[in-house]
């Protein structure tokens, strides 16, 4: 196993336990559950794929500037937002929850884009970079959207 893939797996996940014990502390009872970690492996692999596909598509951080390659990740990630609900609000099935917590999805966004890059600059690894940002998207969804 790559030692960037290792690193940036364990920092996501340090990350998450401590935004979640932060959360569970202050504001919300978001630490994760037994059925929360059962679900945590199949959504980190259902969000890996994008967040790998994504950093192919920015291409290596060397030939851009950080802020060229920050706005070229945000408008990706709009672009599959907004198709994302386009499709719900035209099959009307009421889910609209996404569209109520757009200022949370874009808070998080910026803020895991920007992690997504210092890690690919630090490693060189866009597989590494896709792993951090899926296990932070997978915390996330698992502590803003109910499961039961």
């Amino acid at each position: 196993m790559e030692i960037g893939i290792a690193r940036s797996s364990f920092a996501g996940l340090i990350l998450v336990l401590l935004f979640t014990a932060w959360l569970e502390l202050s504001l919300y009872e978001a630490w994760f559950t037994p059925a929360k970690w059962l679900r945590f492996p199949f959504l980190f692999l259902a969000f890996l794929p994008y967040h790998f596909a994504e950093e192919i598509c920015l291409g290596p951080a060397a030939n851009k500037s950080a802020r060229r390659r920050f706005a070229a990740g945000l408008s990706l990630r709009a672009v599959a937002w907004g198709a994302l609900a386009v499709g719900v609000l035209y099959l009307h099935s009421g889910e609209i929850l996404m569209v109520l917590l757009l200022p949370y999805f874009v808070l998080l966004t910026a803020l895991q884009r920007r992690g997504m890059d210092i890690v690919h600059q630090e490693t060189s690894s866009a597989l590494a970079s896709a792993v951090f940002g899926a296990i932070l998207l997978a915390g996330f969804c698992l502590v803003i959207f109910p499961v039961t």
